[in-house]
């Protein structure tokens, strides 16, 4: 998983490698790296791109935080928006 932030909106891709998702082994386990940009806690927010790309399972454009659950084994993130979404897309 990769975790950034500075565009201002919240996106997330599939498993994506070269620009198309990937699926997981036969034992459920992430063969390709799962992006997600959090940018959406302050400032003002972006649109999403004019077209937004197949890989991406999801792009919210409002204000909200990621909560983070980790343990040895599991990594699991919950978005929390603060108000009601002004533009949701799942591609």
């Amino acid at each position: 998983m990769v975790l950034s932030g500075h565009v201002h909106n919240y996106q997330r891709t599939c498993e994506v490698f070269k620009n198309t998702c990937v699926p997981r082994a036969a034992d459920g386990s992430s063969q390709a790296p799962v992006w997600i940009v959090n940018g959406n806690a302050g400032q003002w927010l972006s649109t999403a791109e004019p077209v937004i790309p197949p890989f991406f399972e999801a792009v919210a454009i409002e204000h909200g935080y990621l909560r983070h659950h980790v343990n040895q084994t599991t990594l699991f993130a919950e978005v929390h928006p603060l108000h009601a979404c002004t533009m949701c897309c799942e591609p």
